[in-house]
């Protein structure tokens, strides 16, 4: 869906009451004979709804009536006029595609909205703010604003307020998976794309349904899965033809003729330019710009390049006016493949190296990895929101035990007036208190584990960042994409493991074992490493609390074996004592008396706050299941006494049914 036709939609459904002192059925003429029979105090509204009905029709006169409006309504102080004359003023210009002036005005609307503290006003301009940063290619920032946008909608929604916030989220959804189908995440588009299907279909919206139905086609046309591609198209543009829709036709028959396109089908194509010129009055800049690229890339294939090049010239003079800066690319590899055909190779070479500078400046693995951190950063959010729920929890049941140690009181005092008879109230009211105290108090400790392991997922995601971000600045953007690849699977795993209390030994080892991975690409397989199990442990039916082994195996790694450079060796093995399980870390490294030497290093707070975290972890599970449970370091020593690594020793309660205690 392009910006132009997400900025009508939001509009309409974004805020309800967008103009409640105005009459909805007022036509044109009448709004503007209104204006002169209304206070001037009181005309802003009707401004606003005037350039609101004629920025589609006639852009320069809606500019007109929105600047005045801004006048009137800061005049007398009118907050909510000034962000609608605002967006009225981004809406006009977007109709103009003049990005820079529809981007400022937006940003002026967030800040008017963030002074009037209306989440609703401040999620709109966030949600436009970010489609057009992403129409201009700034796909970080747009990022950043359109996921602030849908973490304000979806916190109404989860309040209760579905009536107002089910429209903009099936919205911010659908922006969101443009996004990242322009960087190349297909995955997570079609993941937002279907999220905004499945709210339109629950809600009858026939437009959105088809606009929904198109953007889906393109994810599938871009995975060359054409036939299911054409399958959507052909759903959307029924259901178009019947709303009489022509600015969304016009856009779904552009993406069948680039359809034709790929599938090479070249003269069913350069036939069916026909139709799609006469959608021309109603496409944006952009899906223009597009139009003159295919045609010409249409002729190039057709080995015409002298007809392929008016449509080059005109493509490229679009996307820099307008600062396109990914269709300026592609007119760069255009006009590269036009003098290659005319056997001009000088001319094809220094256009290359046009198109390969501006393209790696594009979709550089240092901006993948910033967007990967931000969308973590918007998950870690929601889980800091389950801990404050959880901190409150344990609040109120500790008043709730205060209260029950006042009772307590009353009825010991009442033993002292009433001697039989409060003896045995006083006798069978203690037992009950001591058992609801107990249960409180286990709660409480159930509690704290939950807030210890939460505390720890951030702090494992963010340590891998960190790594992330120390092998990017190697500049191996092969290994690095490698890295990353692995990263993902990763915090997957992890955010899996987040929900739970305690996970299979076999589920922990395979966590280990991926982390284990990425950190020899990071320090470029200076050690080796094996995970040995006793025979005797079911790895598939033991449970244990996720993370608690990987903050030892961390150190191992990066305070003894990376300092080591060469030959380092880690060792984990597994087996049973009694009702315990014990695990070994066992490294090769440089020992801790050299490690300490090191103390001010960056890690290690991380090292710190992990360790500590673990320890509290093992201490409220110990006096949780009344099982013994520690860790122990050990350094070692060579034949001639001098350091040869460190031994960690770890002590777990290990029983099937643990995990049904909890």
């Amino acid at each position: 869906m392009t910006s132009l036709k997400l900025l009508m939609i939001i509009l309409i459904f974004l805020l309800p009451g967008y103009f409640a002192t105005v009459n909805a059925n007022n036509s044109i003429d009448s709004l503007e004979n209104m204006l002169s029979t209304t206070d001037e105090s009181e005309q802003a509204a009707i401004l606003n709804e005037l350039s609101n009905r004629l920025w589609l029709t006639n852009v320069e006169k809606s500019i007109e009536y929105a600047e005045k409006a801004q006048r009137l309504s800061e005049k007398y102080n009118q907050p909510v006029e000034t962000y609608n004359a605002l967006y009225n003023l981004a809406a006009a210009y977007s109709r103009m595609d003049t990005l820079n002036l529809t981007i400022k005005y937006c940003k002026e609307a967030l800040n008017i909205a963030s002074q009037i503290g209306d989440s609703m006003l401040i999620a709109r301009a966030n949600f436009e703010l970010g489609t057009n940063l992403s129409e201009k290619g700034q796909y970080e920032n747009a990022l950043k604003y359109l996921l602030q946008s849908l973490q304000i909608v979806e916190k109404k929604y989860d309040d209760g307020d579905s009536l107002n916030t089910i429209h903009p989220l099936a919205f911010i959804a659908n922006n969101v998976g443009i996004l990242y189908n322009r960087i190349g995440n297909k995955e997570k588009a079609l993941q937002y794309y279907q999220l905004s299907l499945s709210i339109k279909t629950r809600l009858g919206d026939s437009a959105g349904i088809a606009n929904m139905l198109n953007n889906i086609g393109l994810i599938y046309a871009e995975n060359s899965a054409f036939k299911k591609a054409d399958e959507y198209y052909s759903k959307s543009i029924a259901i178009l033809r019947k709303l009489n829709d022509s600015t969304s036709l016009a856009e779904t028959i552009f993406n069948k003729w680039e359809l034709a396109i790929k599938r090479k089908q070249f003269q069913k194509a350069l036939a069916f330019y026909d139709s799609v010129k006469m959608f021309k009055p109603y496409f944006n800049g952009r899906t223009l710009t597009m139009m003159f690229a295919n045609i010409a890339d249409l002729f190039l294939k057709l080995n015409k390049p002298q007809k392929a090049y008016p449509n080059i010239k005109k493509s490229l003079e679009m996307a820099k006016e307008t600062n396109m800066l990914d269709l300026v690319t592609k007119s760069y590899r255009l006009f590269s493949e036009y003098y290659a055909q005319l056997s001009d190779y000088r001319q094809a070479y220094n256009y290359q190296q046009k198109f390969v500078k501006l393209n790696d400046s594009l979709i550089n693995t240092a901006l993948t990895s910033r967007l990967a951190e931000m969308q973590t950063r918007y998950e870690t959010e929601k889980k800091e929101k389950q801990i404050a729920i959880l901190k409150k929890d344990k609040q109120l049941k500790e008043a709730e035990l205060e209260k029950q140690k006042s009772v307590k009181f009353i009825f010991l005092a009442s033993f002292i007036l009433v001697i039989i008879i409060a003896v045995l109230l006083i006798s069978r009211m203690k037992a009950k208190q001591r058992h609801k105290q107990a249960e409180l108090e286990r709660r409480n400790l159930e509690n704290e584990q939950k807030l210890l392991r939460s505390q720890m997922n951030p702090h494992f995601i963010f340590n891998s960042l960190n790594s992330i971000q120390g092998f990017i600045s190697s500049n191996d953007s092969f290994k690095a994409m490698g890295f990353l690849s692995k990263f993902g699977h990763l915090i997957r795993r992890i955010l899996e493991n987040s929900r739970e209390s305690f996970i299979t030994l076999e589920n922990e080892m395979e966590t280990l074992r991926l982390y284990i991975e990425m950190e020899k690409l990071r320090y470029k397989d200076v050690f080796d490493y094996e995970l040995l199990v006793d025979d005797s442990l079911d790895v598939e039916n033991t449970f244990i609390p996720p993370l608690i082994i990987q903050p030892f195996v961390e150190n191992a790694i990066v305070h003894g074996l990376s300092p080591k450079k060469k030959n380092g060796k880690l060792k984990i093995e597994f087996f049973k004592d009694d009702s315990r399980l014990i695990v070994k870390v066992v490294d090769n490294g440089i020992g801790r008396k050299i490690s300490l030497t090191k103390a001010s290093s960056p890690d290690n707070a991380y090292k710190s706050l992990g360790i500590k975290l673990t320890q509290e972890r093992l201490t409220i599970l110990g006096i949780k299941t009344k099982v013994a449970t520690s860790f122990t370091i050990n350094d070692l020593k060579d034949k001639n006494n001098l350091p040869a690594g460190t031994e960690v020793v770890i002590s777990i309660p290990q029983e099937y049914n643990l995990r049904l205690t909890n």
